[in-house]
């Protein structure tokens, strides 16, 4: 397995053990097709949850970049759906290869792949209604010493909320190798299944983009699980 400058390495996943850490276990078991038992919880670092994984799925076997089988079925669903040139590339930008927006190009490749596509990024109305919702934290504490305020906030609660499910989302600078590296990450048994690569270092790929995908770049084996 490749290693990468130990300095580099993310220190922690910072994991607050309060749930967050069962619903990322969940997510690399739906993506991996396993099921952990008993010994998630004496699991200290990364690498524990990596070699878990590889005494359940991983093979001396080479097989296909599971990506790489990501990348051709996204460009295909696009090509079928007439929205992109068949000569686009890992590296074209989504932005001009549809007319779409994210949240409905997305549900539509879902649709047609049966494929766990990750959250489209938020676009400006995304951002700024998950302000509003996150502002009303402290507005709440202000609102019991001024009680005037609570119609006020409660406005701004709902407009937060209205903006979160309205926002159509946002592509920037995002490419079509990028979010064949995250499907391929969210459904890995899937493409094993389809003749994808499960050796140790293809393992590693696939859990380290996994996390990744979640925010947890530079990951190392040594990584601790919780903060």
């Amino acid at each position: 397995m490749s290693r990468r400058d130990p300095h580099t390495f993310l220190d922690t996943l910072g994991l607050a053990g309060d749930g967050d850490d069962i619903d990322l276990l969940r997510e690399i078991e739906a993506s991996f097709g396993v099921a952990f038992d008993d010994e998630a919880g004496d699991w200290r670092t990364v690498g524990d949850l990596y070699w878990a994984l590889v005494r359940r799925v991983g093979t001396d076997e080479a097989g296909l970049c599971a990506t790489s089988m990501a990348f051709y079925a996204l460009r295909g669903a696009l090509e079928q759906q007439g929205r992109t040139d068949p000569r686009a590339g890992p590296t074209s930008r989504l932005a001009t290869l549809t007319r779409l927006p994210p949240k409905r190009l997305y549900a539509s490749l879902t649709r047609e792949l049966g494929l766990k596509l990750p959250a489209p990024p938020s676009g400006w109305a995304g951002t700024l209604g998950l302000c509003l919702c996150l502002a009303a934290a402290p507005g709440a504490v202000v609102a019991l010493f001024q009680p005037a305020l609570w119609p006020w906030l409660a406005a701004g609660v709902a407009a937060g909320v209205a903006l979160l499910r309205l926002d159509p989302g946002a592509y920037g600078e995002l490419t079509l190798g990028d979010l064949a590296r995250e499907t391929a990450a969210r459904n890995n048994a899937r493409f094993v299944a389809k003749g994808a690569d499960t050796r140790h270092e293809a393992v590693w790929r696939a859990l380290r983009d996994l996390l990744a995908a979640d925010g947890h770049q530079n990951v190392g084996l040594e990584t601790r699980l919780i903060a």
